[in-house]
């Protein structure tokens, strides 16, 4: 997370002037904000209560979404409020467990896209051999929280509001290291780990992907109205596959250039520069909407998905019953499809 630590007395004045432009943003990311955290609560609705068939994969889905929502919640209303005022006007106490809980958010997003891209790699390469089990998917996601909590605990031991002026109570959220090696040590690896390789590890899973879904013969006679069917399917799995990858690469690189520039070589940008706010903010924004794309690219794109959703908003989905003398819920089983081909493509898309 940016700090504007580096700038001028006069930079700093924990007011706002409400023009075009701040009202403008304010209405942007309220915006963002709404369907980031509307549309990850109801793709984890949906994945817990409504999937037709249950798959180790949706533990992923669900931890992804709940991430996204703690962004929703903690990363863009903070931050905004902090650019829109140019100070932390939430307390002294609150600011290393919001920053802590900022970077943990952040983490956790990240770590389980690279997850469920491992995931998906393995289903297609192996086909034929058991999936994700649940010893494993739960002692992945421990090590996904546990790695996340390593990389956001730094935050609250050097985290802390400071005061703008000694004579009042203006204050800035900023982090306090004991010199400049750690923070750019911290900086690089905040980077590396949460953009640098996950893009790589994701860029390089979904293209062993595509290229394996692409150059896989089906099985069988060749029947044409199968193959082009087949064959279209493919290729919408493929451009869904880019499409997540170019849309992480993109959404993450502004606010990590921009990071690494201001601690790196703070001369690049300088706080006190007209446009210091404005870079940022850019920044921020564009890496908080990954948040609330993740839940169209990763569900709600999905036909399976669509039709749980439309089963629960109209109340099909589920049917209670009176069973002899105590009440209980029976839930309608789902219908698994018995027969496997003997190809990947089958299993990669039951988890799309």
């Amino acid at each position: 997370m940016a700090n504007f630590s580096n700038s001028s007395d006069n930079f700093f004045t924990c007011s706002v002037n409400w023009g075009i432009l701040e009202i403008s943003a304010a209405c942007v990311y309220l915006l963002t904000a709404i369907i980031a955290l509307t549309g990850n609560a109801v793709s984890a609705w949906v994945l817990a209560a409504g999937r037709k068939c249950k798959t180790e994969l949706n533990k992923y889905l669900l931890n992804l979404a709940a991430a996204d929502i703690s962004l929703s919640v903690f990363c863009i209303p903070f931050t905004y409020t902090s650019i829109i005022f140019k100070c932390w006007i939430f307390g002294d106490f609150s600011c290393p467990s919001i920053l802590f809980l900022q970077c943990l958010g952040i983490a956790v997003s990240v770590f389980t896209n690279v997850a469920i891209g491992i995931d998906r790699l393995i289903a297609v390469i192996t086909p034929m051999k058991t999936r994700l089990t649940t010893t494993r998917s739960n002692f992945i996601l421990i090590l996904i929280w546990f790695a996340s909590i390593l990389l956001a605990l730094p935050q609250l031991v050097v985290a802390r509001a400071m005061r703008i002026y000694p004579n009042n109570s203006d204050s800035i959220c900023y982090e306090f290291w004991p010199n400049h090696y750690y923070r750019n040590a911290y900086t690089i690896t905040i980077s590396l780990t949460t953009y640098v390789v996950p893009l790589t590890a994701l860029s390089i899973a979904y293209s062993v992907i595509s290229f394996t879904l692409y150059r896989r013969r089906l099985p069988g006679v060749a029947v044409r109205s199968r193959d082009e069917l087949q064959l279209t399917s493919r290729k919408k799995v493929i451009k869904m596959l880019v499409a997540v990858v170019i849309a992480f690469a993109v959404c993450w690189a502004p606010l990590n250039v921009f990071n690494v520039l201001n601690h790196l070589w703070p001369n690049a940008i300088s706080p006190e520069g007209e446009y210091f706010i404005s870079y940022f903010s850019i920044a921020h924004f564009i890496a908080m909407f990954h948040s609330a794309i993740n839940p169209f690219i990763y569900s709600f794109l999905s036909e399976p998905f669509r039709k749980d959703l439309k089963n629960l908003i109209t109340g099909h989905c589920y049917k209670k019953t009176l069973r002899n003398s105590n009440k209980k819920f029976v839930y309608r089983a789902c219908s698994r499809q018995t027969e496997q081909e003997a190809h990947e493509l089958e299993n990669y898309e039951e988890d799309m």
